[in-house]
């Protein structure tokens, strides 16, 4: 009976020991929107819906009692650890045209035409980082999921619903959404 339930035991530590890797999120790369060090995935804060991370618990504390003041860096955050997707370009406001792509220290901006992208070339760091992520809800959402089918959304697939644009993987989900709102309500 005592060994049936230490491999009992045992199968249960491994099993949660695979579920926890499993849910980690990567954080390689990941800077703390606060300090600038490694973030961590047991030190987080909520923002648009979303999990940001830091480095400490007195980063978390200063990002809750100033989100403004951190708004860019943590915006920064989602779209690197792709909690958020790219909707217009940063420069024009405009849909994005693929191949115009740049990477911004670990997250990827696109922009509409090759000389918004130029343009963007020209800012230093910080200029990116205030461009790109600085009017964040206007270039991003952090809805990557087509309410309808659960897929990717396709950022040039929208629609507005009750003041906010929500997003489908395609035409035909769209359409299923404006027939009925009410349906997929609790996928919003």
């Amino acid at each position: 009976m005592r060994r049936m339930l230490s491999l009992a035991s045992v199968v249960l530590v491994v099993a949660s020991l695979s579920v926890a890797a499993w849910a980690a999120v990567d954080l390689e790369g990941v800077s703390c929107p606060v300090s600038g060090k490694p973030a961590k995935a047991d030190k987080t804060c909520d923002l648009h819906g979303k999990t940001v991370y830091f480095c400490c618990p007195n980063c978390v504390k200063a990002f809750a009692a100033d989100k403004d003041k951190f708004a860019t860096k943590a915006g920064h955050q989602l779209v690197a650890t792709h909690q958020a997707v790219q909707v217009a370009c940063p420069i024009s406001g405009k849909g994005l045209k693929e191949g115009t792509e740049v990477d911004v220290d670990g997250a990827q901006v696109g922009f509409c035409c090759p000389n918004c992208k130029a343009k963007f070339a020209g800012f230093d760091t910080d200029g990116q980082l205030n461009c790109a992520f600085g009017k964040f809800e206007k270039n991003f959402t952090t809805q990557t999921d087509c309410p309808v089918s659960g897929k990717a959304i396709n950022p040039a697939c929208s629609t507005e619903h009750e003041g906010k644009k929500v997003y489908f993987c395609c035409g035909k989900c769209k359409k299923a959404f404006e027939g009925d709102p009410s349906k997929f309500a609790d996928k919003l």
